[in-house]
């Protein structure tokens, strides 16, 4: 028997605890449950609070009553969150865990559908679909038609990828990629290591130079410059470059190539038995090698005639370029890839550029060759009824 004393303070402690407390609290104090009035607006599992407490003047040693607010203003059941007396209205369930300011169970994502009949609401689901025949456009917006934009902002026209309703501008051939400006780009990988500027081998650039500047066969930025090779052969062209290159025995003068030779005499100077015949700064001089015993011969390491002991095999190298000097020596070496034919040197295209480098071209009969990236290219010029010559506006030599 639990004394009267005891079953009226245990009662005081439990006036603003929930029902199912408040029941065992009092039933433990000899107490009987308290009857719960089934029309009642309060959300499960909150405790009722009577209304009819008689207000007390503190005489009694009792203290205020505190009512629990577990309904919104508009008399919506709050079902979570603080009642205002210590104590909750309720706790969300595991599939809506989340309590919302007034009181409401909701998923840990909220939907953002506010103005919007279609389309994604921000949380993996949609905001509502379009009926047949109707697209949802981006502003969440089912619209009865859709019109395809393959136009980019600079005006270009797409040629593939996304065309904004659900299909394409486009299709790239094969061994073709579509770029992020929706043009089909070459699928292969950019040649640009130590390039500024340039091809870069897949139908772009390996990028742009400033301005007054030029981008060369090498891929770098030079400052700008012209060439003139106007009336000029040989020698520079005033950019770093060249307009072309002397054959063997011959000299650039004025632009020019020159025979150096005095009158019929060459610059490597020439042999009539064992008269050997010179040419030094325009001077012409003889001598008869026969008479010191020894032979006017080719020295090869000279490149020139003189008068030398008698070998086993005397070479022959008189007017030859390349080749066999006819004792197993050489009498010259072409640049590589170039075909040594009939003891002189041809260009061949693909081989390396050699005399022939330079941004000017070198013009052999009608055909053009020139050198891009320390490779020799070349362009018949007459199998298109043109002629091949200097162009002094582009700075070089071009099929005319």
């Amino acid at each position: 028997m639990v004394p009267a004393g005891a079953r009226e303070r245990c009662r005081d402690g439990l006036r603003c605890l929930p029902i199912w407390v408040f029941t065992l609290a009092l039933l433990a104090c000899g107490g009987s449950a308290p009857q719960t009035d089934s029309s009642t607006d309060m959300p499960d599992g909150t405790a009722e609070v009577s209304t009819d407490v008689p207000a007390s003047d503190g005489t009694d040693g009792s203290e205020d009553v505190c009512v629990p607010q577990c309904a919104l203003p508009d008399g919506t059941p709050k079902v979570c969150g603080p009642n205002g007396c210590g104590y909750i209205c309720g706790i969300c369930p595991f599939d809506a865990p989340k309590c919302t300011e007034d009181g409401q169970c909701v998923d840990e994502c909220l939907p953002e559908c506010e103005g919007l009949v279609c389309g994604p609401d921000g949380c993996g689901n949609v905001c509502g679909f379009c009926n047949p025949g109707e697209f949802c456009n981006g502003a969440g917006q089912c619209t009865t038609g859709c019109d395809p934009n393959c136009t980019n902002e600079d005006g270009s026209e797409r040629q593939c990828g996304p065309d904004g309703c659900d299909s394409v501008c486009g299709v790239c051939d094969e061994d073709f990629l579509c770029g992020q400006s929706g043009l089909c780009v070459v699928n292969c990988i950019p040649q640009c290591q130590g390039k500024n500027c340039g091809p870069n081998e897949c139908g772009g650039l390996c990028g742009l130079c400033l301005e007054d500047f030029i981008c060369k066969d090498d891929g770098l930025c030079y400052q700008e410059c012209v060439p003139d090779c106007t009336d000029k052969n040989c020698g520079s062209d005033g950019c770093a470059g060249t307009c072309g290159y002397c054959g063997f025995g011959e000299d650039c003068v004025e632009g020019q190539c020159e025979s150096v030779t005095c009158g019929s005499i060459p610059a490597f100077g020439k042999c009539e038995g064992s008269i050997l015949t010179q040419c030094e700064q325009g001077v012409v001089s003889s001598q008869d090698c026969a008479v010191e015993g020894l032979f006017c011969l080719w020295d090869p390491d000279a490149g020139q005639y003189a008068c030398m002991d008698p070998p086993e095999c005397i070479p022959d190298c008189l007017d030859k370029v390349c080749g066999s000097d006819g004792c197993g020596g050489d009498c010259g070496f072409c640049p590589s890839g170039w075909a040594c034919e009939i003891n002189d040197c041809i260009p061949t295209e693909g081989a390396t550029c050699g005399p022939f480098g330079g941004s000017a071209g070198h013009c052999v009969a009608e055909v053009l060759w020139f050198c891009v990236g320390g490779v020799l290219y070349s362009e018949n010029c007459g199998a298109q009824n043109q002629n091949c010559g200097f162009d002094p506006a582009q700075g070089k030599n071009v099929c005319l």
